[in-house]
């Protein structure tokens, strides 16, 4: 359920928990998010959603 009123966002899984971020204007604005956590120790996943 998109709550925040923007179109884009970033989900990250960490230790098995997934979060979700609080909404991006822009696809690359999520992107951007999603590139700097990425490859950090405790993170598996992190994904761009279009909510």
């Amino acid at each position: 359920m998109n709550t925040s009123g923007y179109q884009w966002n970033v989900q990250i899984n960490v230790g098995g928990t997934t979060f979700t971020g609080p909404g991006m204007e822009t696809k690359r604005q999520a992107e951007a998010i999603k590139n700097l956590v990425e490859g950090k120790d405790d993170v598996q996943k992190a994904k761009v959603i279009k909510q």
